[in-house]
């Protein structure tokens, strides 16, 4: 569900650049959704707001919808990335379809050591942005650059990243995709900065998979279910940042009573797994309409603004058409 949301998104916004660049064209409006690709935004938008009390009026989504990710993972571990990313989504197919075709290919070949060390990009990267935003970068730094031509539109730069890539651009996303075909959940393990923020909000969550010595048989069921290699059969309670609250593990084991979900320690897996699921879309998605019915989700841009700002955005591309 929330892939096709974010394709609708995908599609309204070339729409929308398509009719800031074709002035004959009638104005498609700006889905604010599309934010949600700017973390780097969001986090500058978020600390300028936590900082200020003013929320980022050119780029305010980018500051919510992070927010709402990193309140999903302190409510239910790194869920988000399970639950709704649609990058970890389209990873995931991607796994299964190599699993589809290379059956006997075994889930977790990189070796431990390996895959510790190949885990270090994502967080170094999350340090990089974090000691620069968070620490260096002053209120009147952030205001500067939130208030600046290009924050204005960063969102069309993206757009024109992906649509006229460079020859290096389609080489990194060419090995992006293989290594998410032969390793799985490649970019999620390895690098993604804004998965390693979750999964560090992530430890102070209540909720956490309890393996039972009492009722378990060994069987190992649960750490071969695990998409992100955790070994959930030699550990009492999975306190691991990579945890994604995915429940597969819990409805891998043959016994019922071995692994539980803390605090809902003797509720049925049925019950879990509705629950656990609407947690996470009243936390998103209404936090999401809290912000629409206070005003706080659509910029303040107009978009005669917008058709003067967007045709210089895409000025480097003087054939840019990313109309359908």
């Amino acid at each position: 569900m929330v892939l096709l949301i974010v394709l609708a998104i995908g599609v309204q916004f070339s729409l929308f650049v398509a009719s800031c660049l074709d002035f004959s064209r009638p104005l498609v409006a700006r889905p604010p959704g599309v934010a949600g690709f700017l973390p780097i935004a969001g986090l500058m938008g978020l600390k300028h707001w936590l900082a200020t009390g003013r929320l980022d009026e050119v780029q305010p989504s980018a500051a919510i919808l992070l927010l709402l990710a990193i309140l999903v993972s302190l409510v239910l571990k790194k869920s988000f990335c399970s639950w709704i990313c649609p990058v970890g989504t389209f990873s995931e197919w991607l796994w299964r379809l190599r699993a589809k075709f290379f059956r006997p290919w075994p889930a977790h070949a990189v070796p431990r050591w390996l895959d510790a060390l190949l885990m270090a990009p994502k967080y170094l990267i999350l340090a990089f942005f974090a000691y620069f935003i968070l620490v260096r970068m002053a209120p009147a730094d952030l205001a500067a650059y939130i208030d600046g031509p290009y924050n204005r539109v960063a969102d069309v730069r993206m757009l024109a990243f992906f649509v006229h890539p460079s020859t290096l651009t389609l080489m990194v996303l060419a090995f992006l995709v293989l290594m998410s075909f032969l390793v799985q959940n490649a970019w999620c393990r390895y690098l993604c900065p804004y998965g390693a923020l979750l999964g560090l909000a992530s430890l102070l969550s209540p909720v956490k998979v309890k393996r039972l010595d009492s009722a378990c048989t060994g069987c190992l069921a649960c750490t071969r279910a695990c998409p992100m290699h955790l070994k959930v059969h030699e550990t009492g309670t999975v306190r691991s940042p990579e945890c994604t609250a995915c429940l597969l593990c819990i409805d891998a084991c043959p016994a019922d009573e071995s692994l539980v979900l803390l605090p809902m320690k003797r509720w049925s897996r049925r019950r879990v797994a509705v629950t656990a699921c609407a947690l996470v879309l009243i936390v998103y998605f209404g936090g999401i309409a809290v912000a629409i019915l206070t005003g706080h989700w659509k910029n303040a841009i107009t978009g005669q603004q917008y058709r003067l700002t967007v045709p210089q955005a895409m000025q480097r591309y003087p054939n840019a058409d990313t109309g359908p």
